[in-house]
């Protein structure tokens, strides 16, 4: 998005300059940071609701009892 989103400006000594749009609009650069703030908070959520459901899962399916037996068969 940065660098499909540069532009041309010819200052008053003539010389050309790569503005950016991030740098000509602050809001922009504002709006952006909010949305990736916010949707990192939206999958660090996901995440742990995630990790919540399969915990019941694994409590519904006994897997620690499930695990411990085949450790012992191992040993």
């Amino acid at each position: 998005m940065f660098l499909s989103s540069q532009r041309n400006v010819e200052t008053i000594d003539g010389k050309k300059e790569i503005v950016s749009v991030f740098s000509s609009s602050p809001y922009l650069s504002i709006i952006t940071i909010i949305f990736i703030v916010f949707m990192t908070f939206i999958g660090v959520l996901r995440a742990l609701e995630s990790r919540n459901q399969w915990r019941k899962i694994a409590e519904e399916e006994k897997a620690n009892q499930v695990l411990k037996k085949i450790e012992k068969e191992k040993k």
